[in-house]
């Protein structure tokens, strides 16, 4: 999961995935498959659910980015 955030907060691309989440075609494909399960817009669901969250923050240049 740490690896897909990284690579959504970065914007840069797959293949420069640092090591440390693993290969990053790995990652990509679970990434996808969440993608299609609908398990990412459940978890942002609850996130946003939890009125005690105090780590849901956006930053509006990376929003505009994927715009």
């Amino acid at each position: 999961m740490n690896g897909c955030l990284w690579i959504k907060r970065s914007g840069a691309s797959w293949c420069h995935l640092p090591e440390r989440y693993g290969q990053w075609q790995t990652v990509y494909r679970r990434f996808n498959r969440w993608h299609h399960a609908g398990v990412w817009e459940k978890v942002f669901e609850m996130l946003v659910a939890d009125p005690g969250n105090e780590y849901l923050m956006f930053d509006t240049d990376i929003l505009h980015a994927y715009q």
